[in-house]
């Protein structure tokens, strides 16, 4: 089981890109497949994008709340389920 660190308080105001940027290279610097790394960032990627369109403000980690994530993961589970007919 892997251990999740919280995030660090001094990272609460850096920009999103920016930390994608930093936890692309710490995932590559800790040997994750190359694949595993692009699927990653790209969810991540998706996830600004779409915060940015319902916000229209770009994220900010101090105000990232529970409310958008669930509105994020509901809208892409959604999207993607099959019907059973």
């Amino acid at each position: 089981m892997q251990h999740v660190t919280s995030l660090k308080t001094e990272r609460r105001d850096q920009i999103p890109n920016g930390f994608l940027e930093d936890w692309r290279r710490f995932l590559q610097e800790h040997d994750h497949s190359t694949g595993t790394v692009k699927k990653y960032t790209q969810a991540v990627a998706h996830f600004l994008a779409w915060y940015k369109q319902q916000e229209r403000m770009p994220l900010q980690l101090a105000t990232l709340t529970p409310i958008a994530l669930i509105g994020f993961e509901r809208g892409n589970t959604s999207a993607h389920k099959v019907s059973p007919y």
